[in-house]
């Protein structure tokens, strides 16, 4: 503590009441040049000054402070919570609200930093290398830089319009749009052929079978279904044509679409058949084959009210025991 005692320049015999002479170690205010200092409120001259809540240190050649508002100028600054340094030559900050001009900035949770030469733009401008993002992409269009017009255009209900599609592969059970095949089936054995878990969103099924024959008479038929195979409220018709015996004929079936009339064992059966969603639940169904050359032909349609979403195909016979012997089949769908 520094204790302010009068100086008076007195010559006599004798010094007034309260006053003595000036010792070697009394201090006079503003003329130290090492100022060791704690709560003054600023220490502007000192040569070297450690300094701990001081308002503000201004022009100290070093400046270790912890707590002030602000060092501007110092050479050096170590500074941890103050708002702003902005022209040191080597800013090592945390916490700062921006750093702006710093030849070397490292920063972590500053504001921003404006003139930094590698940044991504906010608004235009050209973003080079590859660009990994963790959340979702909000964006309702992507084009090439080149491109005049948007190539991939994002609707609000999820669908998807691509401008051009170049190619002949897409992958993928979810792809609208385009023709999905199904997996060959042999039928050579078993009392009927399935295919099930179609996608709710599909529009159209095409059936094929490739001289299909089995052990029996039975005529063939198509059941559809949802979890389960419906057996009745088809309505299905079918005729053949026989070239050789100069004929039509026809018949009908209500527990599935009837495809065959006549049949006996190894008589073989190619044909497309189409089942179309036509509205809510209700499927209508056509087909065109033959029962191989020199055999007669084979047309048909039908209409079933499934009350539900389609999502499994049978291929059968009517009595369900005949046996699959020879042939192959498969499906395709589309949305």
């Amino acid at each position: 503590m520094v204790v302010q005692i009068p100086v008076v320049l007195y010559s006599g015999g004798y010094y007034p009441r309260g006053f003595r002479t000036l010792e070697s170690n009394d201090t006079v205010p503003g003329t130290d040049t090492t100022a060791q200092a704690s709560g003054n409120a600023a220490l502007v001259l000192a040569g070297n000054a450690l300094a701990s809540g001081n308002a503000g240190i201004s022009t100290g050649l070093i400046a270790l402070a912890s707590g002030n508002a602000g060092i501007s100028t110092g050479l050096t600054a170590l500074a941890s919570g103050n708002v702003g340094i902005s022209i040191g030559l080597t800013a090592l900050a945390s916490g700062n609200a921006g750093i702006s001009t710093g030849l070397t900035a490292l920063a972590s949770g500053n504001a921003g930093l404006v003139s930094a030469s590698n940044k991504v733009p906010i608004s235009g401008g050209t973003m080079t290398g590859d660009l990994t993002l963790i959340n979702t992409l909000s964006t309702t269009n992507v084009k090439n830089a080149s491109s005049g017009s948007n190539n991939i255009v994002l609707a609000a209900d999820g669908s998807t319009t691509i401008t051009t599609l170049t190619g002949t592969t897409i992958t993928g059970t979810s792809v609208r749009g385009g023709v999905t095949s199904g997996t060959v089936v042999a039928s050579t054995s078993g009392t009927s052929i399935d295919f099930t878990s179609f996608p709710s969103y599909v529009k159209r099924i095409t059936v094929a079978l490739q001289t299909v024959s089995t052990n029996g008479s039975s005529n063939y038929l198509i059941r559809i279904g949802n979890t389960t195979f419906t057996i009745t409220g088809y309505a299905s018709v079918m005729n053949y044509v026989n070239p050789g015996a100069n004929s039509c004929t026809g018949t009908s079936d209500a527990t599935g679409f009837i495809l065959s009339k006549d049949t006996s064992a190894g008589t073989s059966l190619t044909m497309i058949g189409t089942i179309v969603l036509l509205s809510s639940g209700f499927y209508v169904f056509n087909f065109v084959g033959n029962g191989g050359v020199g055999g007669a032909g084979f047309f048909g349609s039908g209409l079933l009210n499934l009350g539900s979403t389609l999502d499994r195909i049978r291929i059968t016979t009517i009595n369900g025991t005949d046996t699959f012997d020879a042939g192959s089949i498969n499906i395709f769908y589309e949305g």
